[in-house]
């Protein structure tokens, strides 16, 4: 691994559970059948990893000196829909990778 210099520090994004909610079955009630749509809404995984990069900004804005840094994020093109692009929006001291 290359030395960093001390303004630069390389960080692994943290991994979390997902699971996607279990589907009520035929006969499921109206009010189960909603929030079994509301469960899956949340759990929608662009939703959790646009989450998990404002908390790390937010994170890194606490530390002495956070606010001034630069974070540069890099992510497959799977997660860069509208739900992800909306955390740009948030901050303008990071660099969508």
């Amino acid at each position: 691994m290359p030395t960093l210099s001390p303004d630069k520090v390389c960080v692994s994004l943290r991994q979390w559970s997902t699971p996607t909610p279990q589907k009520p079955d035929r006969k499921a009630t109206a009010d189960q059948l909603a929030q079994y749509r509301l469960d899956a809404n949340s759990s929608r995984l662009s939703l959790r990893a646009a989450q998990q990069m404002v908390q790390l900004r937010q994170s890194l804005d606490h530390d002495p000196g956070g606010r001034q840094r630069t974070l540069i994020l890099a992510f497959d093109g799977g997660y860069t829909n509208s739900t992800v692009d909306q955390w740009r929006r948030l901050t303008d001291h990071l660099i969508p990778g």
